[in-house]
């Protein structure tokens, strides 16, 4: 007890028991004891006890331990009370256990589990025999000394355990991991742990024995395996606490891996291969890649790195692949460009297969529609040209439609243009002369018929219609202007024109380009002889046309502008 109401008093009852031997009045078995006499319980552990009892043998009792209140049952669970590495022999067997314990269950928790924790988890043990045990002479007859020593073999010679808690004054340090890990030949930190203020820690290599170290030892990790230290604290009287176990697993790395290559590792451009890697727990490769295997279509040096089930890594040795670069495919059209109405061939280069951009697979397509046409091929030999051809892009204008209409007045002809999408012009009058202008007038130097052709021209697009024109009126005569002279010819500075205008009627002088266009130009009609001067200074050579207009009449002359 620790008291008659079983308080928290102190002191509180607290002894410590170690290696006793501990002898009822029923000695082996055999004494029969008075009448009303039982001395039932070799430990009867009730009132908020702490008493602990430790490698000891117990022997002669009807029953050998009972544990009595919730109290107790913490003080046990919280290690205050310690019933640890002890030998009861010789008990009765109860119904509700195969152990020989007491039967005192209570809602404080000592039921049936409880009592059989202690030879769980607390190294007791009740099936050991008193042969087993086998003392000297333990139980004699009256007036006899008993020699509790023990004979050779019997179980109770070795085990004893020193290390609980119980036998030290000092608590163990703090130790805030047990267990660390490391892969082999990773890089190992000091093993730690926490002192009270005023103690020094202690390291051993070994459970027991051994000469402390004040330094924290840095496990290697050259070779794989388990391998135990232990620290403990000593204060300043040179009193020292249990040692803690830390243990340190250098797990192994894996076998450095090697890449199985299912396939050639030199090819073209459009081929693959498959790289494999041994089995692992997981899987990075030099492209990024976290799977067993990988497809490589590209030139380069690849490694994977494997991981095993402890975290442990190893690097494989690189496998390099080259892909040489095959010939592209190409794409030749019959034009870049054409007119609304036509279409333009497009031929790839020979391949085994064909898929064009518009769906064909054919090696040569027509089409008829603007817009970027590409040719993906490939070839069982993919060194022969694989993919995708560059883009050709094919634009198609919009093709004008020419028309038009002309009058005739004299030797002059009036054209009116009537063509539609055009952005431009040319009109060819049949007599070597010809004219951008969109609706253009040309005077006729000569009779005669003149096949004139219009092209309306839109962009790279151009549409054509011819006219017959028929001129017919004497066009050397002009009424009442004679003698018409047109010098010199060449013409370099000066260009003259000189004629007798006999009836003083309006002359009008035109100089006209090849283009037809009008380059100098005066009127006159003074009578008699005339003379108009025109300057060439900003004329080009070239051929022109001297036209004289009067009324509905012209008469021209060629000359020769050459500077």
């Amino acid at each position: 007890d620790n008291d008659a109401t079983g308080s928290g008093a102190q002191p509180k009852t607290a002894p410590v028991f170690s290696n006793i031997t501990i002898v009822g009045p029923k000695g082996d078995g055999t004494t029969v004891l008075p009448t009303g006499e039982k001395f039932e319980k070799a430990f009867r552990l009730r009132r908020n006890t702490a008493t602990s009892v430790l490698n000891s043998l117990v022997t002669g009792w009807e029953k050998g331990l009972s544990v009595e209140g919730a109290p107790v049952v913490a003080n046990v669970n919280g290690d205050t009370l310690v019933f640890a590495n002890n030998i009861l022999t010789n008990f009765a067997v109860p119904t509700w256990s195969t152990n020989n314990t007491a039967a005192v269950f209570n809602s404080g928790g000592a039921d049936a589990a409880f009592y059989n924790s202690f030879w769980t988890q607390k190294s007791n043990d009740s099936t050991s025999t008193l042969a087993q045990v086998n003392w000297v002479n333990l139980f004699t007859a009256l007036g006899t000394t008993p020699d509790a020593r023990l004979n050779n073999g019997s179980v109770a010679a070795t085990g004893a355990s020193f290390m609980w808690n119980k036998f030290y004054s000092v608590v163990v340090p703090v130790v805030a991991n047990n267990t660390i890990s490391y892969c082999q030949g990773a890089t190992a930190s000091a093993l730690t742990a926490t002192a009270l203020a005023g103690n020094n820690l202690r390291w051993y290599t070994q459970a027991t024995g051994g000469t402390a170290s004040t330094n924290a030892p840095v496990p290697s990790t050259n070779t794989a395996g388990t391998f135990n230290y232990y620290v403990s604290q000593v204060n300043a009287n040179g009193d020292e606490s249990k040692r803690v176990m830390l243990t340190v697993n250098v797990n192994a790395n894996p076998t450095v891996p090697t890449i199985t290559a299912n396939g050639p590792t030199v090819f073209c451009t459009g081929g693959d291969v498959e790289l494999a890697a041994p089995t692992a727990t997981s899987y990075s490769w030099s492209n990024g890649s976290t799977t067993q295997n990988i497809t490589v279509t590209t030139s380069g040096s690849y490694t994977v790195t494997v991981t095993n089930a402890q975290g442990c890594s190893a690097v494989s040795t690189p496998q390099v692949v080259n892909v040489s670069s095959a010939p592209a495919p190409t794409v030749t059209p019959s034009a870049l460009a054409a007119c609304s109405g036509q279409t333009v061939t497009l031929t790839s280069s020979t391949a085994d297969t064909y898929s064009w951009s518009n769906g064909a697979t054919t090696q040569s397509i027509t089409v008829s529609a603007a817009g970027t046409y590409t040719v993906t091929v490939t070839n069982e030999n993919e060194c022969n040209g694989v993919g995708a051809s560059e883009a050709v892009a094919i634009t198609f204008g919009t093709t004008p439609t020419a028309g038009g209409s002309f009058s005739i007045s004299g030797n002059v002809v009036t054209f009116t243009n009537s063509s539609t999408n055009a952005t431009a012009y040319t009109w060819n009058f049949g007599d070597g002369t010809s004219s951008s202008q969109t609706s253009p007038a040309h005077a006729y130097v000569a009779n005669g018929t003149y096949t004139v052709t219009l092209t309306a021209i839109n962009g790279n697009c151009t549409d054509q219609e011819t006219f017959t024109v028929n001129i017919t009126l004497g066009l050397d005569n002009l009424e009442g202007v004679n003698d018409i002279k047109v010098f010199p010819n060449p013409a370099s500075t000066l260009l003259n024109i000189s004629f007798d205008n006999q009836l003083a009627e309006n002359v009008d002088v035109v100089l006209v380009d090849a283009m037809g266009r009008t380059v100098a130009r005066t009127l006159t009609q003074d009578f008699g002889i005339n003379i108009v001067n025109f300057e060439l200074n900003n004329i080009s050579n070239g051929i022109y046309t001297v036209q004289l207009i009067s009324g509905s009449n012209t008469t021209m002359r060629k000359v020769i502008v050459n500077k």
